[in-house]
């Protein structure tokens, strides 16, 4: 099936809205018969998962490599400053984003 973005969505437990992890980690379970599943499970009673719906909407772009990169030397810098025992602030994404889109244009390497 496909969401309302044209996302191909794949119909077994990892997608299902039934499927709950268990407090420890160690296994998904299905929260209508309460069986551990399996990777590629699947039964009658799928349901769509919440945050699957709105894969592939505006709310989200793929960024680009080179952002990730930059993002990752910022957070870097900041953690050798506090490291030296220098009292800095860290930058927010949107500083960082901003930064970045000054000198190398957006970060989306994808947009929607």
């Amino acid at each position: 099936m496909r969401n309302k973005y044209g996302v191909k969505i794949i119909k077994w437990c990892a997608s299902c809205d039934a499927r709950v992890i268990t407090t420890t980690g160690t296994c998904r379970m299905c929260s209508l018969d309460s069986k551990e599943v399996k990777p590629y499970d699947g039964c009658s009673n799928w349901q769509l998962r919440s945050g699957l719906e709105e894969a592939g909407s505006a709310k989200g772009g793929v960024k680009r490599k080179a952002y990730f990169n930059y993002l990752q030397e910022v957070r870097d810098r900041e953690a050798t400053a506090r490291n030296l025992g220098l009292r800095i602030t860290a930058k927010s994404l949107e500083e960082v984003r901003a930064e970045f889109e000054i000198e190398n244009g957006s970060v989306y390497y994808i947009e929607h």
